[in-house]
């Protein structure tokens, strides 16, 4: 019944709508208008519970533990499954669109990605949303020109936002330009990548600055280091792409030796 839902949300709330709507005109028709008012104001109410409690269905039973793998077992596939069984009825859910192209990059499958991130480009709500465009724009290529007009929107946005919501996107910032940053190399660089690895939240932020800091230590010839950050990639990177690419810097490690 569960997964009837999910897969039916638009169908079910109709079969909520269609009997409580017969009841309202029955009702108005025998009464000739009296207590209308009242029948109207409960159909209403009626209406709102049915919306809100699928709607809630959603968050509660399939979205918090889609999360959950993402986050704690990196395996973005039932999210990308659920972002897309909520698609296949409602092509129009921003969040869910944004959260499919997030889902799809971080399983490597990148120009899917870019294709979904472009479809939600075209929704005018993503460029009034920070929280959404932070996650948009970790699906792009540097080079994409979509990119730096969201890099512009969200500039104008986080300054009507709080201080600490002002510093939780500020973070995922800096998240998305460590890859660029770490590829220099540089020695004073280090304690960068090492702080994140400090405040990564659950375990997919954990294999991210793992995988950064074996980058690093990588180029810079650290290759004990490197190997140390990367062998946690493999163990915990559950179906990420970054698993994979960390095998194979392991592989090509371990033929030096």
């Amino acid at each position: 019944m569960n997964r009837w839902i999910l897969t039916h949300a638009r169908l079910a709330f109709w079969l909520w709508t269609v009997p409580s709507l017969a009841l309202l005109v029955w009702y108005a028709a025998r009464n000739e208008g009296e207590g209308l008012m009242t029948a109207y104001a409960l159909f209403v109410l009626w209406e709102a519970a049915g919306f809100w409690g699928i709607n809630g269905f959603l968050c509660g039973w399939a979205r918090r533990p889609a999360f959950r793998a993402m986050d704690e077992y990196c395996d973005p596939e039932p999210l990308l499954e659920l972002c897309r069984m909520v698609l296949k009825q409602n092509p129009k859910s921003l969040f869910y669109r944004v959260f499919e192209g997030y889902a799809l990059a971080l399983l490597g499958r990148r120009r899917e990605a870019e294709d979904s991130a472009h479809m939600a480009a075209e929704q005018a709500r993503l460029w009034k949303n920070p929280p959404l465009l932070a996650v948009w724009l970790t699906q792009l290529p540097p080079e994409d020109p979509e990119r730096e007009r969201g890099e512009l929107a969200m500039e104008r946005l986080v300054r009507r936002l709080s201080p600490q919501k002002r510093a939780v996107l500020a973070r995922a910032g800096t998240m998305r330009d460590r890859a660029a940053q770490i590829q220099e190399a540089r020695p004073e660089l280090e304690p960068l990548p090492l702080a994140d690895l400090e405040q990564a939240g659950c375990t997919r932020e954990q294999v991210a600055a793992h995988m950064a800091l074996g980058i690093y230590y990588q180029r810079r010839g650290l290759e004990n280091k490197a190997q140390e950050h990367l062998s946690f990639v493999v163990a915990r990177g559950g179906r990420l792409a970054v698993r994979t690419e960390a095998e194979r810097m392991l592989c090509r490690l371990s033929g030096k030796g």
